[in-house]
């Protein structure tokens, strides 16, 4: 049975991810919601099966800016595939895939690799092998458990906005800036989020479903051991090359003075030829976030290069090339700033 649709819009406003121009919502593996993007609100916007333009599908809509998302009243149906009509012409065809209860989403890494990290860690990525739900808070999923003295932490930063990446499938969580920092009133009132001389351990509980619906099905740990603070800034100057043979495609190895926010380093790290044009390649990462290899597209030719860094780049504790992350940004030194800097190399 075929119901009619047309949807025209103002119902309510909601939240969702803004970077996607379509997106499938899936509910314990059913796909129970679309949203997409429009480019004209007075459009008149249908839902059909591919194919049979004169029956819409019926169900309610919401619009929030130039995003609709509809829900129809019967879930779509795996396997079917449906097309979006602005004004009868088709305008995203969309097909609903048959669920697989095999096919579960892993926590393929967790950011910073390395177990051990400073009392004023920052920052703390975890990567998946599918999209993840937008339903739910994130922070709903994870405990932070005190070995030491066996009591549940909390030292996350809760965001309205989540930290996700495009494609869903990567987030980023602060630990509480505001505690972090030393003298201000969250660090004052709650101390800090993690303290030296424990350890931790962090779970992604097993209930937390992609955006297919479906389930971890169990438990992902990893545990952190809490050092000193970090207080100097990164340093260049004490990085280490691994040059390759020219005529090659091997990596170039660069190894960092400590440990650095990994995700950062492929986005912060440029390799350039003597004519200042930009080497093709790709960057792997490495476990304990103090090395990467660069392996180029083209073989190596003999001559000069530089690697070009930067200076955003961070450390684990947020202290970039330029300053450390608990400085008063008020002071004149604080505003004394490079754009990049430079490592100079030759292959021969």
């Amino acid at each position: 049975m075929i119901f009619f649709l047309a949807i025209y819009g103002l119902i309510s406003c909601i939240t969702k991810e803004k970077d996607s121009a379509f997106l499938i919502r899936y509910e314990h593996g059913t796909a129970t919601h679309i949203d997409f993007k429009i480019d004209d609100k007075k459009a008149n916007y249908t839902v059909v099966l591919k194919g049979i333009k004169n029956q819409a599908i019926i169900g309610n809509s919401e619009l929030d800016g130039y995003s609709i998302t509809f829900k129809p009243i019967i879930p779509f149906t795996a396997g079917e595939s449906y097309e979006i009509l602005k004004d009868g012409i088709v305008f995203i065809t969309f097909s609903i895939k048959a669920i697989s209860e095999n096919i579960k989403p892993k926590v393929l890494t967790i950011y910073p690799t390395t177990d051990s990290v400073p009392e004023n860690l920052l920052k703390m990525h975890f990567v998946f092998s599918k999209p993840m739900q937008q339903s739910e808070p994130f922070l709903d999923f994870i405990r932070v458990i005190n070995n030491d003295t066996k009591e549940v932490s909390n030292p996350f930063l809760p965001l309205e906005n989540e930290l996700w990446n495009k494609d869903h499938t990567e987030i980023t969580l602060w630990l509480d800036p505001g505690r972090i920092k030393q003298d201000l009133i969250p660090n004052k009132k709650s101390g800090i989020p993690i303290k030296k001389g424990n350890t931790y351990e962090i779970v992604i509980l097993n209930n937390l479903r992609d955006a297919e619906g479906i389930s971890l099905g169990k438990n992902y740990n990893k545990t952190i051991r809490v050092k000193k603070r970090d207080r100097k800034q990164p340093s260049v100057e004490n990085w280490k090359l691994n040059l390759p043979k020219p005529e090659t495609k091997s990596p170039l190895g660069i190894y960092f003075d400590e440990p650095l926010d990994i995700t950062l380093v492929k986005e912060m790290i440029q390799v350039l030829n003597d004519k200042n044009e930009l080497a093709q390649g790709n960057f792997v990462l490495t476990e304990g976030d103090k090395n990467i290899f660069f392996t180029p597209i083209k073989n190596w030719k003999r001559g000069k290069y530089i690697l070009l860094i930067d200076s955003k780049l961070e450390d684990l504790a947020g202290n970039n090339l330029n300053r450390l992350f608990d400085t008063d940004l008020q002071l004149p030194h604080a505003k004394n700033r490079s754009i990049s800097k430079q490592i100079q190399f030759v292959i021969q």
